[in-house]
């Protein structure tokens, strides 16, 4: 077997944590389209909504705005780290999303 990485097993040397960091200060973007819509939602009177569904939206619109492979821009892996960083942002929202404990804790 070669010294390379599979499709899967790229980055799983770093902790999901230190990946989430990562994808935060390499796409500010999304970062601040799940804050822009997840506010759209408080503000048009939603008490709890999906972050799953958010990012899946995002994921969307990104798809058909890109040209190319863009590759995994929006990583389901993510979701409750978007969920728990718009938390800490927004601590008058907790309880928006739903969240389970996580492995890593």
């Amino acid at each position: 077997m070669s010294g390379q990485l599979g499709l899967f097993e790229r980055g799983r040397e770093r902790s999901i944590d230190e990946r989430f960091r990562e994808f935060v200060k390499l796409n500010p973007e999304i970062v601040a389209e799940f804050e822009r819509r997840a506010l759209a939602l408080i503000a048009r009177g939603k008490k709890h909504f999906s972050a799953d569904a958010i990012l899946h939206s995002i994921r969307f619109d990104t798809a058909l705005a890109t040209e190319g492979d863009e590759g995994w821009k929006c990583n389901n892996s993510y979701t409750s780290r978007l969920s728990r960083w718009f938390e800490r942002r927004h601590p008058e929202h907790v309880g928006f999303f739903e969240q389970r404990r996580l492995l890593s804790e």
